[in-house]
């Protein structure tokens, strides 16, 4: 019976033994050791020197079935883990005594929190039991739930009811806690800094060492001492940087992970006395108090009473303070991300608490540990996701054909040892030293060159990363999104007007461009005044910048009471917070947040001589459906017309709520934000930052396609969009939206054109707003229905095509065909909104969402969960992504995609695999020219210490077959002297300034590569022979003759030459290799490379032509003679010859269009990126998008 179809029907788990394990996208698979086995393994390690043990960490696989037999998940005592990139982990499952561990089922708890339910999750899957047994992958704990028969995460308190949360907490008991804990662990995250000696013995072990170590005893064995010394001396360095850089490394993950963990905390027990634990001691379900001067936060936590500030920039990046309220009882459902505005999180730091008198601020504990989403942020460093880079991949793939390459060489050693009756011992050590020949020890630690000095360019410019790989990534950059409110404009907004309307009106009145000026008792104007979530911390006013600008422009006063000076502030019992002018004063009594799911925030305020007041502001589309009072005609022409220029636009409404004070803090949100009277418009203008334009313009002439991916209002990112550059103005822009109809999802294409007159400014700088008359208007958008699943009309009638009359009209027969032929002749860019992208994701086929990210520039009212799912159906169909923002919202974008860029102010923030401390996406450039020179430098170098490999081994073979080899000198001054030095000079060489459509390749294994590289072996070994010919030619030259077939004889012609020639050889490589323009500036900008490059030349000079004295007895070469000169000065013309044929091959032939055209014939097949397919099809699709009736 398949395993899968186990999983399903045995309900007991009795033989069960695979289980997939979704949080970790990984598998495990049960096991129980053998004795005889294990018995066998320790008997094999000892007579083989430890083989075992090092084969075992090198394939967990086969150690797990060596040493155990398959056992069902229910009886297993080890599990082998697999996770999504087929890499295995063994972990040992652990059995813990619980003694007294509650039944978390019912609610039998009458002196404690009644929260042990069911629907709490907290531990549910864990009761009745005394023994815990788990096991823990990758610092994530996974124990056995007897009821469903499998391993479930231990996470902490999800899936319970926000009433629940708010009303039901009230502490834990010492003994309660306790047994929490041995269910959860300790609160820390724990990233363990091992110590040196543990850290030797993983890097000894290391495949890459292990052949070194090989190779040494190989070298010494064939009287190779001094070379075998110096890789040993330099390995050894090696090693001691590698481990003081691997520990600093540790330690700094450790103190970014840790922060100040380990202090004494106020937490309230059940019976309601306060009592001081350490933090580490704290569990899921423990009520904290929060002290009023602020603290870290140790774990996430919900605020179930009173609100904080907190600065979350070092997680999220988002560089302004937030406030954190109580949560509001509700019989919905809590979710970290949902209700992140009531979470505080692990390692934020809360900068200022507020609370009513008597009562502190108190949160409950939801997650500890890594289950926090610091701890989840520091997983993802410790564990990142492989993201099958090319490059990596066909380098694998190289060095296994290197090694083929040294199978040949190996049976062409056989065949002249046996023939020439050569000792076995002798011949094997020739014949291994073939693979340390082919297979150089460096290779590794030479392709990491091009991003070890590209990170060190970028820390320069104000660039942090925390994953040096990905900076590879950044030179196959094909797409970037970027968000748009602080990251292509401004972060803060400018205040523009407010467009009043007035019930008793049937139109708006005109634009009020200096609030002070109007009345106090203006609905508008107190909203402005009092729907806000500002505070003063140290003197200034935080809070969100659009809600600054709007409360700085009203000239009304924000009073926050106070006690003493230098007490905490604290707020009234009735009036937590006043905003007031003259003699006028609003209390705000209540407050609801802003969330980009509702994309609305409200407040209730009372006036001293008034009953109380709802005020809300938010985004039109949301507020207009709750408002009851008639709206104007010209409501979406207004709208549009400051939209459409780039304003950001907010609408205002209030309600007069008749309730009692306890009333109000009790009653749910959506009762109150309901039969409100809209009051205007509030314009905000949002400018581009200075960089935008210079940035977009630069990415679009490099063919980098860039979008834009907001929580704003759709026409205003459209007019950002136009503005910018990343719509130009002859481009046509087509809406998509999305309707979720019961029977049939249906997508509707609108082809935007503006209506309407913008808003203008008079000479004296006054706002006016053109009206319409009501005559004959340019058509706005012009919809199409489309209901089948290929989005393709199925209906020409227009009285079925879905108009949406808010600002819809339909087309003419007329007009359709002019319709369609705009779109032929120009490029279009395809816009939508988050519902859109929603209805997209749930009901459409892949094929429709693959178009429309294909073509898709602007995507509007974007979710943080939204914009994560674009970035990922980007990434599927073929683009190298780039996302750059500077918030909390981007933050599940930026770890989604290959090259996250975070603008925050913090230098190391754990929201993104780059930092950037400028300010502006200026930092996108930087980084795709530096990801390119270093991808390009990766490539230069592993061909350069590829082709080494290959000329040397060329040689040996050579020499080989003439009986002789090189000396170890000679071994010494090419591979450390010359290789060694030009492969850490080389990559100095720093980007190309301007940014090209081209982009570098990111295969090694492609045709045009394996070409110039054959090409370079046939030059190599041509030379090589030509030289060796030569000296045969020469009246004065005798073969050397050996004693007998294990005699080798160093100093002869035949190794002079072939050295000589040789050296040359590894210089011209490099020269060959060391890539200039366009994605490098050329290698004559690198100053320590040329002066390498001209000190190893004019010594190799020296060594071929006049090698005198101590200098020829040194490096075993014959010494000089008279009748030898001018054989010396002849090889000469060898590396001429050699120079000229390598930069021919490597920048003529190897790149011709006869080769492009042999490659395309014989790489028929190759693979190409889906979005060049898709863009190719709709290019010549045109009836995609159906634009017509």
């Amino acid at each position: 019976m398949p395993a899968n179809r186990r999983v399903s029907s045995d309900r007991y788990g009795t033989n069960i033994y695979r289980q997939p394990l979704p949080e970790a996208e990984a598998t495990c698979y049960g096991f129980r050791y053998k004795k005889c086995n294990l018995f066998l393994y320790y008997i094999l390690t000892i007579f083989l020197l430890g083989l075992p043990v090092l084969l075992g960490k090198w394939f967990k696989k086969y150690k797990i079935r060596m040493l155990c037999g398959r056992s069902p998940l229910r009886n297993a005592t080890v599990i082998l883990v697999k996770d999504e990139t087929k890499n295995y982990f063994i972990s040992e499952i652990t059995e813990e005594k619980i003694e007294n561990l509650p039944d978390f089922t019912v609610n039998n708890c009458p002196n404690e929190s009644p929260y042990y339910d069911a629907s709490s999750h907290l531990c549910t899957s864990l009761h009745n039991v005394t023994t815990l047994r788990y096991f823990v992958f990758r610092y994530e704990k996974f124990a056995w739930d007897d009821r469903q028969a499998k391993f479930k995460r231990v996470d902490g308190l999800e899936n319970i009811e926000l009433r629940k949360l708010s009303e039901n907490f009230r502490g834990l008991s010492h003994t309660k806690r306790q047994q929490l804990r041995g269910i959860y662990g300790s609160n820390i995250i724990d990233v363990e800094v091992p110590s040196y000696m543990k850290l030797l013995f993983e890097e000894v072990l290391n495949p890459f060492y292990c052949f070194q170590v090989l190779s040494v005893i190989l070298w010494s064995f064939d009287e190779y001492y001094y070379y075998a010394s110096c890789v040993v001396a330099i390995s050894a360095l090696s090693i001691i940087a590698s481990l003081i850089e691997t520990r600093r490394q540790s330690e700094m993950l450790r103190d970014m992970a840790q922060g100040n963990a380990d202090f004494i905390v106020t937490v309230r027990r059940w019976d309601g006395e306060e009592e001081e634990i350490n933090c580490r001691d704290l569990v899921p379900g423990d009520v904290m108090l929060i002290p009023p001067e602020g603290i870290v936060m140790p774990a996430d936590a919900v605020v179930i009473q009173g609100s904080c500030i907190v600065n979350e920039s070092m997680l999220t990046g988002e560089s302004v303070p937030v406030t954190k309220s109580a949560l509001q009882p509700s019989n919905e459902m809590y979710n970290e991300e949902s209700h992140k505005r009531h979470t505080v999180f692990n390692g934020t730091s809360v900068i200022q608490t507020r609370f009513y008198a008597g009562n502190k601020v108190a949160c409950v504990i939801v997650k500890t540990g890594y289950s926090t989403l610091k701890g989840q942020l520091i997983r993802s460093i410790i564990f990142p996701k492989e993201l099958g880079f090319q490059f990596y991949v066909d380098a694998m793939k190289f060095v296994a054909m290197l090694f083929c390459l040294a199978a040949i060489g190996m049976t062409y050693c056989i065949y002249l040892y046996v023939v020439r009756q050569t000792h076995w011992t002798t011949a094997l050590v020739r014949i291994l030293d073939i693979i340390t020949i082919v297979v150089p020890p460096a290779l590794p630690a030479a392709m990491t060159v091009g991003t070890f000095y590209a990170q060190a360019r970028l820390k320069k410019k104000q660039i942090f990363c925390i994953s040096p790989p990905r900076i590879n990534f950044c030179g196959k950059i094909s797409l970037v999104a970027f968000d748009k409110t602080g990251t292509l404009t401004e972060d803060g907004l400018d205040f523009w007007c407010v467009v009043p309307f007035e019930e008793d009106k049937s139109d708006f009145s005109e634009p009020v461009t200096e609030l002070p000026a109007e009345s106090d008792r203006s609905h508008y104007v107190r909203c402005c005044a009092s729907c806000h979530s500002l505070t003063y911390i140290n003197g200034q006013l935080i809070g969100d910048p659009l809600d600054v600008k709007m409360f700085v422009s009203t000239a009304w006063e924000l009073e926050e009471p106070l006690m003493n000076k230098g007490d905490t502030r604290k707020f009234d019992m009735l009036m937590p917070n006043v905003v007031k002018k003259g003699d006028t004063e609003l209390g705000i009594l209540r407050e609801f947040e802003f969330t980009p799911q509702l994309q609305r925030m409200s407040v209730v305020v009372q006036p001293l001589d008034s009953t109380m007041t709802l005020y809300c502001k938010g985004a039109p589309e949301r507020l207009r459906p709750l408002c009851t009072n008639e709206f104007p005609d010209s409501f979406d022409r207004v709208l549009d017309s400051f939209t459409l220029k780039g304003y950001r636009v907010l609408a205002l409404a209030y309600k007069q709520v008749v309730l009692k004070w306890h009333e109000v803090h009790r009653v749910e949100r959506d009762e109150l934000e309901k039969d409100m009277i809209f009051c205007g418009f509030l314009v905000m203008q949002n400018s581009l930052k200075p960089a935008t334009m210079p940035v977009i313009k630069e990415l679009n002439a490099a063919s980098i396609r860039s979008v834009m991916v907001t929580g704003d209002n759709m026409l205003t990112a459209l007019s950002v969009a136009r503005e910018c550059g990343m719509i130009s103005s002859a481009d046509k822009v087509v809406i998509v939206t999305a309707r979720d109809d019961r029977n049939t999802p249906e997508l509707e294409f609108t082809l935007a054109t503006q209506h309407y007159e913008a808003p203008e400014e008079s000479e004296s700088n006054e706002l006016t707003i053109s009206r319409s008359s009501g005559s004959a208007q340019s058509i706005s958008h012009q919809p199409i229905l489309t209901s089948d699943t290929e989005c393709q009309s199925n209906d020409n009638d227009l009285g079925d095509t879905l108009i949406d009359m808010e600002r819809l009209v339909p087309i003419t027969v007329e007009t359709f065909a002019a319709t369609i032929l705009e779109l032929q002749d120009s490029n279009y860019h395809l816009v939508l909104n988050g519902k859109t992208w929603t209805i997209l994701n749930q009901l459409f086929p892949v094929n429709v969402i693959e178009k429309i990210v294909a073509k898709g520039t602007v995507y509007a009212r974007m979710s943080p969960e939204c914009k994560r799912q674009l970035v990922e159906s980007l990434q599927n169909i073929g683009y190298v992504v780039a996302m750059c923002g500077d918030g909390a919202n981007d933050c599940s974008a930026l770890k989604m995609a290959h090259v996250g860029i975070s603008l925050s102010d913090a230098e190391a923030s754990v929201a993104a695999p780059f930092t950037s401390k400028i300010q502006d996406i200026s930092s996108v450039p930087h980084l795709i020219r530096e990801g390119r020179c270093a991808l390009v430098t990766s490539f230069g170098i592993f061909k350069y210490m590829a082709l080494y490999s290959m000329v040397q081994f060329v040689s040996v073979l050579t020499l080989y077959a003439h009986k002789t080899n090189f000396a170890d000198t000679q071994f010494l001054f090419i591979d450390l002297g010359i290789t060694t030095t030009i492969a850490v000079v080389m990559g100095r060489t720093e980007p190309h300034p301007r940014l090209v459509t081209k982009r570098p390749m990111g295969s090694l294994i492609s045709f045009q590569n394996i070409v110039s590289i054959l090409l370079q072996i046939f030059t190599s070994g041509v030379i090589q022979l030509g030289a060796i010919s030569l000296l045969k030619t020469e009246s004065w030259f005798k073969p050397v003759q050996p004693t007998s077939p294990e005699e080798i004889i160093f100093e002869c012609w035949e190794t002079t030459t072939i050295f000589s020639v040789s050296a040359f050889q590894y210089l011209i490589l490099a020269l060959v290799f060391s890539k200039g323009p366009p994605f490098r500036k050329p290698f004559y900008s690198n100053g320590l490379f040329l002066l390498a490059y001209a000190t190893l030349t004019s010594l190799t000079i020296l060594l071929a032509v006049y090698p005198v004295g101590q200098l020829a007895e040194f490096f075993i070469l014959e010494p000089v003679s008279q009748e030898t000169t001018n054989f010396r000065l002849t090889i000469l013309a060898f590396p001429v010859i050699n120079i000229i044929a390598s930069l021919y091959f490597e920048n003529g032939l190897a790149t011709s269009r006869f080769v492009k055209k042999l490659g395309k014939w014989v790489c028929r097949k190759k693979k190409r990126h889906r979005f060049k397919e898709l863009l190719e099809h709709l290019d010549v699709d045109h009836t995609w998008p159906p634009i017509k009736s």
